[in-house]
């Protein structure tokens, strides 16, 4: 139940979201990691940048440092906010925040338990990318 702007009394659903970074992560020969994964609200894969959920208390920087690590097995030596946009502010208050992450160096990816992200190519067997 919520108070409209015109004072009067309204029924609204939402889903109160803690907010998600996304990355776009560029290497040295200019191109951008993507993942595959699962994504059970369509029942199928999707081909993304990598993304994640804030965690309580969380800065988006950070929240986007970690999900590159995680998601991909790289760390950024540089990460610019590009933007943050609401995505589907109709019924979730959900804030993006999107990030470039550049100067790119190999570290180890580290998903979460509930997580099934592929992550390869025939070069290197870790990562799918795209021109």
């Amino acid at each position: 139940k919520v108070t409209l702007p015109n004072n009067e009394m309204g029924f609204r659903e939402w889903i109160n979201h803690p907010g998600a970074a996304c990355i776009v992560p560029i290497l040295s020969e200019n191109k951008i990691i993507l993942v595959k994964q699962y994504r059970y609200p369509i029942r199928e894969e999707t081909i993304e940048i990598p993304a994640g959920k804030i965690d309580l208390g969380e800065d988006p920087e950070k929240c986007a440092y970690r999900e590159l690590e995680e998601e991909t097995g790289y760390k950024a030596k540089e990460l610019t906010l590009l933007t943050s946009f609401y995505p589907a502010i109709g019924f979730a208050n959900e804030k993006i925040w999107i990030y470039l992450a550049k100067n790119l160096v190999k570290s180890n990816s580290n998903t979460d338990k509930d997580e099934f992200v592929e992550k390869n190519d025939t070069k290197s067997n870790h990562f799918t990318w795209w021109n």
